[in-house]
């Protein structure tokens, strides 16, 4: 063990036995964060981390706003959690929650299992069942890429038993804020990149997307985005330069944009993952990034083989992992708390794939 895992172990160890001494009443306020600071003398991160040895031994659960409480149910276990993702195995973005919800839950003895959908509702229904037949305690959930109420019926089942669900990356209409969730924050990032765009002149911008509208709240939310940054700007999206292509349509749409008279002079990827296939597209046409044309993305994959380094909005998926899992323990701590929404914040990283437009660039 290093100092610092011997420092927050002693903590815990510290405000156990007070709370075994002193028996304060269920639901009654605990430490605040800085008192708790000041008292001990440690770091913030250092007092959170005894504080949630302390939440999965079921003493004191959170709540947004009020602060830490004395859990009425002192000593009842989170044994197991599930992960219920998407596209697990090959997304990249999904193993990044994962080892942040499973670097919280490993602050206890939490064990976590993970349920690899495949964007498959017969699949998630079946996952969905036999989660709710062993009453696991909670379920992270990154919702499907699907129409129809997919989405809803899978948490339908859950919501029956009384398990808590927190949703991760996008949202579910349908259920509106009856569930948890904690979501980037993607209104902004893509109206980060379109101000990005424009302060390096680019007027005759597109927006391509490799997911159609109807299945992705995340993706709707980046291209208002993207058209309200444009606006701030006094610039607009040209309809035929606002498009959903799929991986082998991608030649079509770069030959047409390219051959039109005005051509785009920008791109924004819904994704990291949609940006690398058109920056392959695109070189093999001869196209020069950024030089003809300036390419970003979204998400920040770390170590995502795009050709050239790529600029993207980042998001803290691991980060969003370990606040997801802090607020399904806080739900299940505490059945009667109500859900939350929670909005991470994102940031442009800015690389190598944007440029002054092309039409400004002075002749060699």
């Amino acid at each position: 063990m290093t100092d610092s895992t011997h420092k927050y172990a002693r903590i815990a160890e510290a405000l156990r036995r007070e709370i075994g001494r002193t028996r304060p009443a269920p639901h009654q306020p605990f430490l605040t964060d800085h008192e708790a600071v000041r008292r001990f003398g440690a770091s913030r991160i250092t007092i959170r981390r005894a504080f949630s040895i302390l939440e999965e031994e079921g003493l004191i659960y959170r709540v947004r706003g009020r602060g830490t409480m004395i859990n009425p149910n002192p000593g009842k276990k989170i044994r197991f959690v599930a992960v219920m993702g998407e596209c697990l195995v090959r997304n990249g973005i999904e193993p990044l929650i994962i080892r942040g919800a499973e670097d919280q839950f490993a602050l206890g003895e939490t064990n976590l299992i993970i349920c690899n959908m495949e964007n498959s509702p017969r699949r998630a229904m079946q996952y969905a069942r036999r989660l709710a037949e062993i009453d696991i305690d909670g379920v992270i959930m990154i919702p499907m890429l699907k129409e129809g109420g997919c989405n809803q019926e899978v948490i339908d089942v859950l919501d029956k038993k009384g398990i808590p669900v927190v949703l991760v990356g996008r949202s579910v209409p349908e259920l509106g804020d009856r569930v948890s969730s904690v979501i980037p924050d993607n209104y902004s990032g893509g109206r980060e990149i379109a101000h990005h765009f424009a302060s390096l002149g680019h007027t005759r911008v597109a927006f391509l997307r490799s997911i159609d509208f109807g299945l992705c709240s995340a993706l709707r939310d980046r291209h208002a985005g993207f058209l309200q940054g444009l606006k701030e700007n006094g610039l607009d999206l040209d309809p035929a330069l606002d498009l959903h292509s799929t991986r082998t349509e991608l030649p079509l749409v770069v030959r047409r944009w390219m051959a039109m008279p005005n051509p785009p002079t920008a791109v924004f990827l819904d994704n990291d993952i949609a940006l690398v296939r058109f920056v392959e597209v695109a070189q093999a046409r001869g196209i020069r990034i950024p030089e003809q044309l300036s390419v970003a993305g979204f998400d920040d994959l770390p170590g995502f083989p795009s050709g050239i380094p790529h600029t993207t909005i980042h998001v803290p998926h691991d980060e969003i992992g370990c606040m997801a899992a802090t607020q399904l323990i806080e739900m299940i701590r505490n059945p009667e708390a109500s859900a939350q929404q929670t909005q991470v914040p994102v940031h442009l990283v800015i690389r190598k794939s944007t440029g002054i437009a092309s039409t400004l660039r002075q002749p060699a």
